[in-house]
């Protein structure tokens, strides 16, 4: 209901995990195992198809395949929908590309069907579209003269984003749908060009991966590193163009189409960085990296062999260490901490898991963590305050949830703690505004509150009118 996501096929799939595997975490983990090797299969095919032999094939393969950074859209169930995306990415190129090399038309329409499935599983697949129309696949670089024929060959995909775009508007009706928000445009746009760098960052030397990424709401005085490192992107891309080489060039392109839908034009309702939104986009860059190797293929082959052997034994060391982050929630927050000490979000997640484990006094430490960085973090006053209800510390608990409304005056869940909790105290006439400020503010999520919060203030109206 509150989220602008329409992706129909990915719920899918877990509807039939649950038919499976019920609650049991292994079968989901499995699946996204394998579908992100089909990926990796495809890639291969791909590169296999542009580089003409194997041995390139399987390295540009093998690098997308280990990298630390997929590590969070393989382990995270919920980010099946960029696996899935993905294949159905790859098959509607395969078909498209068959249809355009052997003239058989009706593969045009299998690609438009892979690619609606796309679409029906995370709407960055709309992507493949543009792409298609800019580079001539498997000559990958040459612009296509005949814009006509292209736009024919393209009518199934194009008909069926229309498709998609028209499902998507009437299911979507009604809820928080995502709009441009022009008047933050400006604002996101500026937020890029630390998050770009931050993207390379991880890319390049993925020492610093995080569930939950610190991305500064403006720029200061302590960013003036981001101007040398952005002279050096756009230097590189400049260099990395001119070399004239296919392959490089349709890697760097389809990289930049591929980052435009999580650049923060269309505000992003989950993170405005995150991992799993490369998984796309590192797909080019894998081509472009061995591409770039080939150039050096003259080199003596030990040395080249060495330093490939180097790099795939650092890559899978990071990935198996970044698996190891999400072997349970506190490891997962805990790691989010080492990489930000002042990351709010990762000491409060940690707090709620080990006051699920009945950990109170570490939930207490790691609540009071988030407090030293934010003093009025409304979540762990929140949380604080029930830790000394329990305690039967009503003064404190009440101190507490005073602060998280002042911290967050739409914290609904502690307008009603604190009306309970003064009611409690013997102090109702204190209630009957709080009670009266959840039922203005609380969401179909707390439907099942209202009939008794209605119920206390018609006792508290009783009793005090």
């Amino acid at each position: 209901m509150s989220a602008p996501f329409y992706r129909p096929v990915n719920r899918l799939s877990y509807l039939v995990d649950y038919q499976l595997y019920g609650l049991k975490p292994l079968g989901y983990h499995a699946e996204n195992i394998l579908l992100h090797l089909a990926v990796v299969c495809c890639l291969y095919l791909l590169a296999l198809r542009l580089f003409g032999a194997p041995t390139p094939a399987f390295a540009a393969a093998l690098l997308f395949g280990i990298h630390p950074i997929n590590a969070e859209t393989v382990n995270l169930v919920s980010a099946r929908n960029n696996l899935l995306a993905a294949l159905f990415v790859f098959l509607s190129f395969f078909a498209f590309n068959r249809a355009s090399r052997t003239g058989q038309k009706v593969f045009f329409l299998v690609s438009g069907v892979f690619f609606f499935l796309g679409l029906l599983c995370k709407e960055t697949a709309l992507m493949l579209l543009p792409f298609l129309f800019v580079y001539d696949f498997p000559t990958l670089g040459a612009l296509r003269g005949r814009l006509w024929d292209r736009l024919v060959s393209t009518l199934p995909l194009i008909f069926f984003a229309g498709v998609y775009l028209v499902l998507r508007s009437g299911v979507l009706t009604g809820s928080s749908e995502t709009s441009l928000d022009f008047d933050r445009l400006g604002h996101r746009m500026l937020q890029n060009l630390f998050v770009v760098p931050r993207y390379l960052e991880n890319l390049l030397l993925p020492l610093r991966l995080s569930v939950d990424y610190q991305v500064p709401s403006e720029l200061r005085t302590a960013d003036w590193w981001l101007a040398p490192v952005w002279c050096l992107v756009v230097a590189g891309i400049v260099l990395l163009w001119r070399t004239g080489r296919p392959v490089t060039r349709g890697g760097l392109v389809w990289c930049a189409i591929n980052l435009f839908p999580v650049a923060n034009i269309i505000p992003i309702p989950s993170a405005p960085l995150a991992d799993r939104f490369m998984y796309l986009p590192l797909l080019g860059l894998c081509l472009v990296v061995i591409d770039q190797g080939l150039r050096y293929s003259k080199r003596p082959r030990k040395l080249a062999l060495g330093a490939g052997a180097i790099l795939t034994i650092f890559l899978v060391t990071l990935t198996v260490r970044r698996n190891l982050d999400w072997v349970d929630d506190s490891s997962l927050f805990a790691s989010a901490i080492k990489v930000a000490p002042n990351s709010t979000w990762g000491y409060y997640n940690l707090g709620v898991v080990l006051l699920d484990k009945q950990d109170l006094a570490g939930a207490t430490q790691a609540f009071s963590a988030a407090l030293r960085v934010d003093p009025l973090h409304s979540g762990s006053l929140f949380q604080l305050a029930s830790i000394q209800i329990n305690a039967q510390s009503y003064q404190e608990a009440e101190r507490y949830l005073r602060l998280a409304l002042q911290g967050d005056s739409g914290n609904v869940e502690a307008l009603f703690n604190l009306a309970m909790l003064l009611e409690k105290l013997d102090r109702g006439r204190e209630a009957l505004p709080l009670y009266e400020a959840f039922l203005a503010k609380a969401s179909a999520k707390y439907e099942s509150l209202l009939p008794k919060v209605r119920s206390r203030i018609a006792l508290l109206h009783k009793k005090y009118d």
